[in-house]
């Protein structure tokens, strides 16, 4: 799993119906969630994180790709998270 850096994350927000486990979990813990997801769209933009700080050899701003994503399911992955994963994943790929 990529660590996400310093620059903004995507938040997302489930309630309770669509997530259970939320009532019992506890603001600044960490959990592993399992998402499928569908890619909606793909661009090219400029990067405005680094856009004011750096200029292309061409004078343009630097551009970067980005993919928006809608969100399909979502599940709370269990403590053994990595083997039901790849059963999951597994099953697709057949």
């Amino acid at each position: 799993m990529k660590k996400l850096g310093s620059r903004y994350k995507p938040g997302i927000i489930f309630n309770e119906k669509e997530l259970p486990q939320v009532k019992s979990w506890k603001v600044g813990q960490k959990y592993h969630l399992m998402l499928e997801v569908e890619m909606t769209s793909l661009r090219k933009e400029i990067d405005y994180h680094i856009a004011p700080l750096e200029k292309m050899s061409d004078g343009t701003a630097p551009k970067i790709i980005s993919a928006g994503f809608e969100v399909k399911a979502v599940g709370a992955e269990e403590e053994d998270y990595g083997s039901e994963y790849a059963r999951r994943m597994k099953g697709r790929r057949s």
